[in-house]
């Protein structure tokens, strides 16, 4: 892609047929109706022909939670703690321990029962959105050791991942000893629930050379790739380490497209597209991301804590750090920095529209002087920045001064701010507490 002006400036990613989304404009009400829809019934913890059992065959983004992982779900009090109770003031029979069954009593039994359920409802400790108990937490079934030297289960990376069966419903841990690993690594759709372990981002790194040019695309070049649901990786680094000879091309270090992946002090690194954050509810945290042009850039919906974003060195500039790609009105993608830093060493915009709903906030984070002072940019959007939705809030530094930045950013604040800063944002269904420590 090219990364200087022009009319006709979309990205074009070649995603996997496979994981190509429909781009339905309700597919996120549909998403929370169907959770809702679980109304009081109980979650159980049983496996049943490798399937969650539910007293609601409704599919719940819980149905794709490992069938060994208790959940807590997270619904009115007086159901959780007295559901007998509860539904006995309702004049409903419920099935409790035992086969026992209660059935409607008389109105002051009702009264009372309702009246002890609201009381011991407004006693019970309130649990944030996104967050459950520990006792939520997954186990890792087994792990697989992986030392470039040998000695252990595998020396590559790769070779370690075809060894987890498809369809996998437990957490599989691929702990990765510390070293370079030249290696491409690509986790496939159907192998869900692996923890990617290295021994700390600047002692374990997974590196490789490709770009998009000639006939490779951009959706090629990853030196890594995950298209699972359910995936982990901490204290470990991608790397891309095509060198363009002052001719930077797209040659992304990793790629990220399926829900409910997080990465904890990871690092990525590149000069352009970096990390392509393409689709899913992801969480970064305490992660290094550095590159020059568009180096978080995709259709995310992510939320990045404590990052520290660092703009490398590039024959051409000012940079951009981001390039969203939210579609419509409906997208519920975005990316969220709270509380990160921005550094580096060539000046760059915070970012421009990939499409025209782009949705970036930078919450609470330490800006340096590369920031240039426009702050962003719209790209092909020039004259329709109205449907763009780019923020700063709460911000640092001296490249927070928003003298000289463009008049069409937005201003966010009480509860408008809340909703994407707040965990809830990408794990309101409390996955991310559902992943294993």
């Amino acid at each position: 892609m090219s990364t200087g002006g022009g009319q006709n400036m979309e990205r074009r990613i070649d995603v996997p047929t496979s994981k190509k989304r429909a781009m339905s404009t309700n597919a996120d009400d549909e998403r929370e109706a169907a959770y809702r829809n679980l109304g009081t019934e109980t979650i159980t913890c049983q496996a049943q022909n490798g399937r969650r059992s539910s007293h609601d065959d409704n599919y719940s983004p819980l149905d794709l939670l490992p069938s060994n992982c208790p959940v807590v779900v997270h619904r009115p009090a007086a159901a959780l703690l007295l559901p007998s109770a509860a539904a006995a003031a309702a004049g409903k029979v419920f099935s409790g321990p035992g086969n026992m069954r209660l059935r409607r009593g008389p109105p002051l039994v009702k009264m009372a029962l309702a009246v002890l359920a609201t009381v011991l409802a407004s006693m019970a400790p309130a649990v944030p959105r996104g967050r459950c108990n520990d006792a939520a937490r997954a186990v890792v079934a087994r792990s697989i050791f992986v030392n470039r030297k040998g000695g252990t289960d595998f020396t590559s990376v790769q070779d370690a991942v075809d060894s987890v069966p498809f369809g996998n419903g437990q957490w599989i841990r691929v702990h990765v000893a510390a070293g370079v690993y030249n290696e491409k690594v690509m986790i496939p759709q159907n192998k869900s629930f692996i923890l990617l372990e290295g021994e700390g981002w600047q002692q374990t790194s997974i590196e490789w050379a490709d770009h998009a040019g000639g006939d490779s695309s951009t959706a090629a070049s990853p030196t890594f790739a995950a298209y699972s649901a359910d995936f982990m990786a901490r204290d470990i680094t991608f790397k891309n380490t095509y060198n363009g000879a002052g001719n930077i091309a797209p040659a992304v270090a990793a790629l990220v497209a399926g829900d409910r992946s997080s990465f904890y002090r990871c690092g990525f690194v590149s000069v352009q597209d970096t990390l392509s954050d393409i689709e899913g509810r992801h969480y970064y945290e305490g992660c290094y991301i550095e590159g020059a042009m568009d180096f978080i850039f995709g259709n995310g919906q992510s939320i990045f804590q404590g990052c520290e974003i660092w703009t490398a060195r590039t024959p051409v500039w000012p940079g951009f750090i981001t390039a969203q790609g939210r579609m419509s009105e409906a997208d519920s993608s975005g990316f969220v920095f709270k509380g990160c830093t921005v550094r580096g060493v060539t000046p760059a915009y915070l970012g421009r529209a990939w499409r025209r709903y782009a949705r970036v906030i930078f919450y609470q984070t330490d800006m340096s002087g590369v920031v240039v002072s426009q702050g962003w940019d719209a790209w092909s959007y020039k004259g329709t920045e109205g449907t763009l939705t780019m923020v700063e809030e709460g911000c640092t530094g001296q490249g927070s001064n928003r003298t000289g930045r463009v008049p069409w950013t937005k201003d966010l604040s009480g509860d408008d701010l809340a909703k994407f800063v707040d965990l809830s944002y990408v794990s309101a269904d409390g996955w991310l507490d559902a992943e294993p420590r």
